[in-house]
């Protein structure tokens, strides 16, 4: 069972949330983050759906592990599982902005063959829209105070400006 009705009344309002959000309406462009973050491009995003978890350098895993021993130690899997499908970004996107969004990958980044460089793969085929940090993002909403240093819930402020945070090394890698 969750923690307290704060801690749900959070999710729930963190969930709402997303509705607002102008997913990935701004990769590529320049931000008010530039001077903290390295940026990325397309072909990064495209080599980094080789190996998700790679390109954040362990941060990733290490972020999820905090949170699936909290998720264990308060027996709550039953509740995460129900809440993660929630958390998907699609759930909470136009279905005409993500169209565009999509479509735009392709005119973008195609060759003449229709994929993108050598990879057999059409663009719009390679973007897997990062589902995973939303629900890190939710769940240290969900586990509040216990999460000592948040990593998910710091990466919102990317997606809030319409960029896709993607790695990390130093200094987050955003599109």
């Amino acid at each position: 069972m969750m923690d307290s009705d704060h801690s749900h009344g959070d999710v729930e309002a963190f969930v709402a949330s997303l509705q607002s959000i102008p997913w990935f309406k701004n990769c590529g462009t320049p931000s008010d983050f530039d001077d903290g973050i390295h940026r990325v491009d397309f072909a990064f995003v495209a080599g980094a759906s080789a190996s998700p978890t790679g390109v954040w350098s362990g941060a990733l895993a290490t972020a999820e592990s905090g949170i699936e021993r909290l998720i264990f130690d308060r027996q709550l899997l039953g509740e995460e599982s129900a809440l993660r499908a929630r958390w998907r970004i699609m759930n909470h996107w136009a279905q005409a902005d993500a169209d565009e969004f999509f479509l735009s990958l392709d005119e973008k980044y195609a060759g003449p063959d229709g994929y993108f460089a050598d990879t057999f793969t059409c663009p719009h085929e390679i973007f897997d829209p990062p589902d995973r940090l939303i629900a890190g993002a939710a769940l240290e909403v969900l586990f509040g105070d216990a999460i000592d240093e948040p990593f998910f819930r710091p990466l919102m402020k990317y997606f809030e400006a319409g960029l896709c945070p993607c790695g990390f090394d130093d200094k987050v890698q955003v599109w």
